[in-house]
């Protein structure tokens, strides 16, 4: 299992290799979740883990993983979406073209880990 941000093909491919060498399959999963819920969990958490916490910034407060985390989302943000240029404008996810590609939304915090039970059947049966 690898846990990263894959959307560039470039890095799809050797993961590709890899897993052709090894006789893996891949599947890809897609975690979406509604910007301003995104932003609202980033900065209520205390503890974002060591990535955000080592990283450099300028920024040198209490809330230096929060912001290190959403500069990343901010850095990463035309990757993943499009600009929609309607009723003041939104970033809207873009429509990739992934192989067994899978999403999740993770929005709603009460029904989201019942679709990862069902996602987790769903690739342990095939």
């Amino acid at each position: 299992m690898l846990n990263s941000d894959h959307i560039e093909a470039i890095k799809r491919t050797e993961v590709g290799k890899v897993a052709k060498k090894y006789g893996a399959s891949v599947v890809y999963l897609r975690v979406l979740c509604e910007r301003d819920v995104l932003i609202g969990r980033t900065i209520s958490a205390w503890n974002l883990g060591e990535f955000y916490e080592g990283a450099s910034s300028v920024w040198k407060g209490k809330e230096k993983p929060a912001v290190v985390k959403l500069r990343e989302f901010w850095r990463r943000t035309p990757h993943h979406y499009d600009w929609k240029d309607e009723g003041g404008g939104t970033w809207v996810p873009k429509k990739l073209k992934i192989a067994k590609l899978i999403t999740l939304d993770t929005t709603d915090g009460k029904t989201w880990k019942k679709e990862v039970t069902a996602i987790a059947k769903k690739l342990l049966s095939q």
